[in-house]
């Protein structure tokens, strides 16, 4: 996978070849600045801001920021188109309170992003899309508060990246993640719409999962070809009743944390886990039923409820 990567990283290279270059950070506060933009690269920061911004058409031109990429507090912005050139950002992306995009789906030709991708408070964001097969990536992803967001996916390869979502009302699912093999970290918090949490046959390495205050999840599935990890969190899930679908997670090494899900009354799932931890790094309370390890030892892991005599 390093080769794959090594390799996806000289074509970037190659076709972010550089032409006119822009010697200092750049910012685009109107409509008339955005179409007199000709550069290829920024050699800082660009930033573009402003409320009477309608179109990115006349960025074609860019290739290369060698800086952090801000696209913020826009009013008419509905989508990136412009920007199908652009193929690397030397620092981070954030997109965050443009009120009336919808779609984050134009950036055809990225392949690099050295630091952070944060996309927040878009207030009609429904569609993230990062649709190049070279993009390669291993640091964070934030997406929080875009209350419209349905869809999120990445065709490239995310490999050692982190990914928080959180507050995004109508995501239903996980986010597409292409070629990715390896999460370092997974956090989802307060997902209003998500009932089923399935782990693509993909993904054979999570580090760090958190699952936390999901009001509407009734499941989760991990696939069978992830079984090790470093800490699991499950907390604040109302309607989870079962942890079945972790059963192929044979190790968690250093933290595993159940609390708070006041349905959850069979956590046999973690049988092979809670066999191998110390059991000084487990915290299990305040669920429906919280068995201690002598109860998983005998197989005592499911609240059984007696139906009463008649």
């Amino acid at each position: 996978m390093k080769i794959i990567g090594t390799f996806l990283m000289l074509l970037c290279v190659v076709a972010c070849s550089e032409d006119e270059i822009l010697p200092t950070d750049i910012t685009l506060s109107t409509q008339e600045q955005v179409d007199q933009f000709t550069a290829s690269t920024v050699d800082g920061d660009l930033t573009i801001t402003g409320p009477e911004i309608t179109n990115l058409d006349a960025l074609k031109s860019l290739k290369h920021i060698k800086g952090h990429f801000y696209i913020r507090n826009t009013y008419q912005l509905t989508k990136l188109e412009g920007l199908k050139n652009l193929g690397k950002i030397d620092s981070s992306l954030l997109i965050y309170e443009n009120y009336a995009l919808q779609s984050v789906d134009d950036l055809d030709a990225l392949c690099f992003i050295d630091k952070s991708i944060h996309i927040s408070h878009n207030d009609n964001l429904v569609e993230i899309n990062f649709s190049s097969t070279n993009f390669t990536y291993e640091g964070d992803i934030i997406i929080f508060l875009n209350p419209e967001l349905e869809s999120i996916s990445f065709n490239g390869i995310l490999d050692r990246s982190s990914i928080s979502l959180s507050h995004n009302d109508k995501q239903t699912d996980l986010p597409d993640l292409g070629k990715t093999s390896h999460l370092n970290y997974l956090s989802l918090t307060s997902l209003k719409s998500f009932k089923t949490l399935s782990v693509p046959s993909s993904i054979n390495r999570i580090q760090h999962l958190a699952i936390a205050d999901l009001n509407h999840l009734e499941e989760i599935i991990i696939n069978a070809a992830l079984k090790n990890m470093e800490g699991l969190s499950i907390n604040n899930n109302p309607l989870l009743t079962s942890l079945d679908g972790l059963a192929s997670i044979i190790e968690i090494k250093n933290r595993l944390m159940v609390v708070n899900n006041v349905t959850l009354s069979d956590l046999c799932g973690l049988y092979q886990a809670i066999s191998t931890i110390d059991y000084d790094k487990v915290i299990i309370y305040n669920n429906q039923h919280n068995p201690t390890k002598k109860d998983f030892e005998l197989n005592n892991c499911k609240l059984i409820v007696e139906s009463a005599n008649r």
